[in-house]
């Protein structure tokens, strides 16, 4: 038998997270320029960020303890990045005009001690009243709000009533919030008879909200009523799936206040093209059913739908894209193009993953209009180019309905709470970033120069008037020519690619060795394999 139970905090008696309330007159901009006022949120929980950086025109500034920013006199159209401090992750938005944004990043986990200064605990008290009663058992709370990390505890439900554990709310902002706290309880009500075999089980709910104060060091008891909800039937309509597929469908509850969401259940359907519901009916208290639908097929492909007014939820799944370049395990250069051919128009997102991401391996998200980039096209030179034998894994998403990287960057985009999305994603590829760069075809030295994988070398000897066999270890040998310069130029020597040359390098390095002994005694070692 289901249960389930979900708070959430919002900010009733707030202003927005990301719009201040007032502003002082702004000071003369530029002619041309303006000021560009924003917000960052984690891309998935959507808490603020604070203390990451913004850079756009040149300039550079950094998120306050609400993850706001102002950048002054910017030119539009202008490219802006949010970057963790140190390189690591990096989010870019390319051709933005507008003057307020809001915008997503990935957020790297951090300890609770280094992001959030304050602390401050939460005693739910709920008492369930009317209708069938859940039975006794064990439900899940769950804490969540736009400013904060998502917080769950078990939360006993005896008879009537609840028995929960206090919250601990970490979050890094002002000393106090005020809020309302919302409760949802669902449990399977016998009496109701399934409209379809194949939709999931009909479900009863209660629910209650109430207002209440978050401050530092403080545990407020929060009491709840939860009173019984109608249910109503809801239709899901979508195209029929591919053979031998199965989609996951999310639902969850979108609540008044700004980012508020309450997570209902998770299930899979196959060769159904519309389901039959019986929910709970939260419309009397202003929230909307919404629904998200995965399907991984050759790519993955989601869609997220909030019902209409008629209360029907119909979804498009988006054909995934593809990567038409790089190729599979190709070489990852600063001038490699990824591409993915798609309709003129729309919003893009590219994504270089190296897994763990540091400095010198950064994980970049990148929203354009453009269907090819380059890592040069990113456009912010403090994005350290991968380091040699780097693995990558790539991908492009397109992102609908928004027609412009401003929609998606708008107040009501990604960074908000839309009440349709799309995103379709290509099967990724892997890269290598190799250990040798291509020369530059303008550097005379290093144009000239070759390699070779660790350890490969050549074999010669047998020839006729010779004894025995000779063995050269071409990446060492050109190893050493491309550290030290000077000998390449001595020798007149600057790819040993055969035995001739080969045994040329071994007599004119003997010669040179005389004239400036242990001029190598500290030669780099060219040991780890790409």
């Amino acid at each position: 038998m289901a249960l389930g139970l979900a708070l959430w905090l919002g900010l009733a008696g707030c202003t927005h997270p990301g719009i201040t309330a007032s502003r002082q007159a702004p000071p003369p901009q530029a002619q041309g320029t303006q000021r560009i006022h924003g917000r960052v949120v984690d891309r998935v929980a959507r808490m603020t960020l604070a203390g990451r950086v913004v850079r756009a025109a040149g300039q550079r500034t950094e998120t306050d303890a609400r993850g706001e920013f102002t950048l002054e006199g910017i030119a539009a159209p202008y490219d802006l990045a949010v970057i963790d401090k140190g390189g690591a992750i990096a989010t870019v938005y390319q051709g933005l005009t507008g003057r307020e944004v809001a915008l997503v990043h990935e957020g790297k986990p951090l300890p609770q001690e280094r992001w959030a200064p304050r602390s401050a605990h939460l005693l739910p008290s709920l008492t369930v009243k009317g209708g069938s009663p859940p039975p006794s058992g064990t439900a899940v709370v769950a804490f969540v709000a736009a400013s904060f990390a998502a917080v769950s505890e078990p939360c006993a439900l005896t008879g009537d009533g609840a028995s929960c554990a206090p919250f601990t709310i970490p979050w890094d902002g002002p000393p106090s919030w005020d809020g309302e706290l919302w409760a949802l309880l669902w449990t399977r009500d016998p009496s109701l008879p399934l409209r379809d075999e194949r939709s999931p089980e009909p479900l009863a709910g209660w629910a209650g909200h109430a207002a209440f104060r978050l401050e530092t060091g403080r545990t407020p008891t929060v009491p709840l009523t939860l009173v019984p909800l109608p249910t109503r039937h809801v239709r899901i309509a979508f195209s029929p799936l591919p053979p031998d597929t199965e989609a996951v469908i999310a639902e969850s509850y979108r609540l008044p206040p700004p980012g508020g969401e309450i997570p209902l259940r998770r299930f899979s359907v196959g060769d159904a093209h519309e389901l039959y519901e019986q929910l709970p009916d939260l419309r009397s208290l202003g929230a909307s059913l919404c629904l998200t639908m995965t399907l991984d097929d050759r790519g993955t492909t989601s869609s997220t739908r909030c019902e209409d007014r008629n209360g029907e939820l119909a979804f498009v799944l988006d054909v995934p894209p593809r990567l038409a370049r790089p190729a599979q395990g190709a070489a990852f250069e600063r001038d490699t193009p990824f591409a993915s051919p798609a309709k003129a128009g729309g919003v893009r997102e590219f994504a270089w993953d190296a897994g763990e991401p540091t400095a010198e391996h950064p994980r970049v998200t990148l929203y354009t209009s453009k269907n090819e980039v380059t890592w040069p096209s990113i456009g912010f030179p403090e994005l350290a180019f991968p380091k040699a034998c780097s693995t990558y894994t790539a991908g492009a998403s397109e992102i609908a309905p928004f027609a412009t990287v401003d929609e998606a960057a708008s107040p009501d985009g990604l960074a908000g709470v839309p009440r349709e999305l799309r995103v379709a994603t290509s099967l990724p590829v892997q890269v290598i970033v190799p250990r040798w760069p291509r020369p530059d075809p303008h550097d005379a030295f290093a144009s000239r120069l070759c390699h070779y994988p660790y350890a490969q070398g050549i074999v010669c000897g047998g020839e006729a008037g010779q004894h025995g066999l000779e063995t050269y270890v071409l990446s060492a040998i050109n190893n050493k020519l491309r550290h030290f310069p000077e000998l390449a130029k001595a020798l007149d020597l600057y790819c040993v690619h055969d035995c001739a040359t080969a045994r040329r390098f071994v007599a004119g390095y003997a010669q040179y060795l005389k004239t400036h002994p242990g001029f190598d005694a500290n030669e780099p070692l060219d040991m780890e394999p790409c």
